[in-house]
């Protein structure tokens, strides 16, 4: 008997594999544009693709292998040996099994020819790399002299009765494997793979939408064998998604907290843009419309908000088994809203609620035990969980890039929310991509992407491309007057240096924290006021990628609690973006201008002082080109062209 493993049959794993991708697709709601590409006909081409992607294991060669017979191999009738590992190589001759039966199944049905380019193309290209990295597209098509050769010593060494019961049971009769080796002896493949070449370079002078739908049908067809693959390899049992009621849950824990019952203006204005914005999602809320915003001032409870925003589109839409996925730019933030969601879930099963960034520990638990180390990476990786936190890196990664690992998670991705929480840090050198690809991506996959922060960037056009769900949102912020810029114009480094120093010292009773673009700078700054302030009087923390996850996270703790010690921060702009810390003063290098607002944020954050907090704003003339390099010379130029049209101050208000 045929295997695909020493402990598994070659028909199971087949029939398995097949089963899963097809079903991967149930229920799931799929609007691609392109001419006639039903989502019936792309769930057959992935059951043939996955029935079919290991069909190549059936030669002597690969059976050997398996055995540990893994030096020659003799052929009698040829009275020749061949180098066993060489020739159990299964991938290619796979990959045009399945061009082979995928060109009489489309040939039976009324299929666009773009469409029925694209299919054949797509289902060989994700066989062909289901074990490797997948290169350029049209050095995967080409078929060398050696492959060929190797073609054709393979197709000879098929344990051909079962390998015609295999394609009997997914095909029924009428395919024959003899008429696969004519394909394969006679190089018949050869004209067929032109002909998709041709088709490749024609695709390049398409319009970009229609390019980026043709990307992801491949995307939909080789993700969806791989997850199969996969699963069926590491996972011993079958896997089910599980369902919260997330809305109960956040009512539950708002009522825990007290945040129903405000006792301070900030806390009122936090219920009334809580409550309005959820109401408002029920007004303006249509299927068609995928992308929306939440734009709030700092400290306004966009964390919580955006998460039952998040939960309300999901029922409206009806992804009874949809996932809400959190993006969050720095991973000192996703640990902190982590526990937010810890909290508010109150569970610690991985199945509802799971962290996935690069510094994460690779553990899926279940109730009080956790899965072993492989089934634990591949449900992490996939993203099973009803609510998931991340990075921007692991998202864009799995958007904009064709990488085998990352895109594992595109099934997990179709009729899901995505909430992408402070997204203004999203390169703008990226803007045009990611409007294109979301824009895309949310109409064919069914997919809501909600932007949060509070300096929304122009990536969408508001009113047209982008729907804003918080009502009346300019008002809120008009409503504290908490924070004001100070420009100090440029000053050469010394002379920063000694600007923050006198301010520390002659401001003893105000925490400063001090926000600079290089982890560089900042470590000489962090050297210069520690090596001057040899008093105990005050505590001296340093921020930056320099130190570890574990320490920063500390440090931020320590940040919250109420001492009567000073308290002087040097960081870079990690700390920036929903970092929940509140300082007196903050010194911040020339940034662009969003970059400035989230700085201030940092201060004064709940309102806490009469008059509003000092934000003070340098440029050091030696530390340019750095800055330059960090943000891009356009930013830092239009930032500073904006400055100068205002007064030396200017208040939150304005």
């Amino acid at each position: 008997m045929l295997k695909s493993h020493p402990d598994k049959l070659l028909l199971d794993h087949l029939s398995e594999v097949s089963e899963k991708a097809y079903s991967l697709l149930e229920g799931k709601k799929i609007s691609f544009s392109l001419p006639g590409l039903s989502n019936d006909l792309i769930k057959e081409v992935i059951r043939i693709v996955a029935a079919f992607h290991d069909i190549g294991k059936g030669t002597t060669f690969f059976q050997y292998l398996l055995e540990g017979k893994d030096t020659e191999y003799y052929r009698p009738d040829l009275k020749k040996y061949y180098e066993t590992r060489q020739y159990s190589q299964h991938a290619l001759i796979s990959s045009l099994f399945v061009l082979y039966v995928l060109e009489d199944f489309l040939s039976h049905r009324e299929v666009d020819p773009d469409v029925a380019s694209a299919l054949r193309l797509f289902a060989y290209l994700a066989v062909k790399r289901h074990h490797g990295n997948l290169d350029y597209a049209e050095n995967e098509i080409t078929v060398d002299r050696l492959q060929k050769k190797l073609l054709s010593i393979q197709v000879e060494a098929f344990s051909e009765p079962e390998i015609q019961k295999i394609i009997d049971k997914f095909l029924g009769p009428g395919i024959g494997f003899d008429g696969f080796k004519q394909f394969i002896k006679q190089e018949e493949y050869e004209q067929i793979l032109e002909e998709l070449t041709d088709w490749l370079y024609d695709l390049e002078d398409r319009d970009k939408e229609e390019i980026i739908e043709f990307v992801l049908l491949f995307v939909l067809i080789y993700s969806s064998l791989l997850y199969s693959d996969k699963e069926d390899v590491i996972m011993n049992k079958s896997w089910t998604k599980q369902t919260i009621d997330i809305e109960t849950k956040i009512v539950e824990y708002r009522e825990r907290m007290g945040f129903d019952q405000p006792q301070s203006d900030i806390d009122r204005h936090k219920n009334k843009a809580y409550y309005s914005t959820l109401e408002n999602v029920d007004k303006v809320f249509r299927r068609e419309q995928f992308l929306y915003s939440i734009s709030l001032p700092t400290g306004l409870g966009k964390t919580i908000t955006s998460l039952a925003v998040a939960e309300r589109i999901r029922k409206k839409a009806g992804y009874k088994q949809g996932s809400i996925i959190i993006n969050i730019p720095f991973t000192s933030i996703i640990d902190q809203n982590f526990q937010v969601f810890s909290q508010i879930l109150q569970s610690e099963d991985s199945a509802i609620l799971l962290k996935h960034h690069h510094l994460s520990e690779p553990k899926y638990k279940q109730g009080d035990q956790s899965l072993d180390y492989e089934e634990s990476l591949f449900l992490i990786e996939t993203w099973e969980s009803a609510v998931v936190t991340t990075t921007f890196v692991q998202l864009l990664e799995t958007l904009l890039k064709v990488d085998k690992t990352k895109i594992l998670k595109i099934p997990n991705l179709i009729n899901s929310v995505i909430i992408l929480d402070e997204v203004q840090t999203i390169d703008y050198q990226l803007w045009n991509i990611v409007r294109l690809v979301f824009k895309t991506f949310a109409r064919v996959f069914n997919t809501y992407f909600i932007l949060v922060t509070a300096t929304q960037p122009f990536i969408f056009e508001p009113g047209k491309e982008i729907q804003e769900l918080v009502p009346e949102y300019r008002n809120y912020f008009g409503l504290f007057n908490r924070t004001k810029f100070i420009n100090k114009g440029q000053v050469q480094e010394d002379e920063f240096f000694e600007f923050c120093l006198d301010y520390i010292e002659e401001n003893p009773s105000q925490d400063v924290l001090i926000i600079l673009n290089t982890r560089k700078h900042t470590r000489q700054l962090f050297t210069y006021l520690r090596d001057n302030f040899v008093d105990s009087r005050r505590d001296i923390y340093y921020l930056s990628t320099l130190i570890t996850p574990f320490e920063r996270k500390q440090i931020i703790s320590l940040l919250k609690n109420h001492t009567d010690r000073q308290k002087i921060v040097v960081s870079t702009q990690l700390v920036e973006a929903g970092v929940d810390i509140s300082m007196d003063t903050v010194i911040r290098q020339l940034a662009p201008l969003d970059s400035l607002i989230q700085a201030a944020g940092r201060a004064n954050r709940y309102n806490e002082h009469e008059q509003p907090s000092y934000v003070f704003v340098y440029e050091i003339e030696e530390w340019q080109r750095s800055s330059n390099f960090i943000y891009g010379a356009d930013l830092l130029n239009k930032t500073r062209q904006l400055l100068s049209q205002f007064p030396d101050e200017i208040e939150e208000v304005d």
